[in-house]
């Protein structure tokens, strides 16, 4: 099935933009990235496709780098955005055939490029084939395969194999759900669950976040030796933090 071109860059914008919105969705619905790049004939429109999906996806790194750094460095927030939508989707130029875009995501994944990596189809692989390990990555990639086969051959062309093959990996997604045993946290190990607004700068504000977050360790890891908290819940590390950190750390 042939979509035209601005309707499948409008729809590629669209599946991008949803990363923010519903990641989890998103994740799944990835999976159609292939079998739509794979339509465009020439190696700067699969670029462009890619292009407009990392984009719209990644638009969180602006204010994410504004958290970082404070919103003096806009400009590096819009060229670190820019810069990698570009990189991430430079390996989508070889992907003229399903086998060509799958390759292209096992690019965007690992060293170099995997080193930003975001907004990854492979993301699906801890949905659809939850505790599967290497063999669900494989699965994932295999449904990729198998969606821009099946989506960009005409109807007289699918027969019992791709069914078949279809058949295969949708029974082997729904048990691995059905028999997925979460692990456990080790004995002693506890995530630190918290709901803290940005301080913007304001030096009391920062003061009573780290209270708040104090507050949190202490409630929910009572009993727990190690304290796992979330990226960046600290807006610095400079002697007055580290003490009023240290103050509430017990001894022993």
């Amino acid at each position: 099935m042939r979509i035209k071109g601005w309707l499948l860059l409008g729809l590629l914008f669209i599946g991008g933009t949803m990363w923010n919105l519903w990641p989890t969705g998103a994740a799944v619905l990835s999976l159609l990235l292939p079998s739509g790049i794979i339509q465009a004939e020439r190696k700067n429109a699969r670029w462009l496709l890619a292009f407009i999906w990392f984009f719209a996806g990644s638009v969180s790194i602006v204010p994410a780098v504004a958290d970082f750094f404070g919103s003096q460095v806009l400009a590096f927030g819009i060229a670190a955005w820019v810069a990698s939508s570009a990189l991430l989707a430079l390996p989508w130029i070889i992907a003229s055939t399903p086998a060509g875009a799958v390759a292209a995501v096992l690019l965007d994944a690992i060293p170099p490029i995997g080193l930003i990596g975001w907004l990854s189809p492979l993301t699906a692989a801890g949905w659809l084939f939850p505790g599967q390990g290497i063999a669900g990555v494989a699965g994932c990639l295999m449904l990729m395969a198998w969606i821009a086969t099946v989506t960009n051959q005409h109807a007289g062309y699918r027969h019992y194999r791709a069914c078949v093959t279809g058949g295969v990996l949708a029974v082997w997604s729904i048990f691995a759900n059905l028999f997925y045993i979460p692990p456990a946290a080790p004995a002693g190990w506890v995530g630190i669950q918290t709901s803290i607004p940005s301080s913007n700068g304001n030096v009391f504000q920062a003061i009573t976040n780290n209270l708040t977050l104090i507050a949190a360790a202490q409630s929910q890891g009572a009993h727990a030796k190690y304290l796992l908290f979330p990226e960046a819940v600290l807006d610095d590390w400079w002697p007055g933090t580290r003490s009023q950190i240290a103050s509430a750390v017990p001894h022993g």
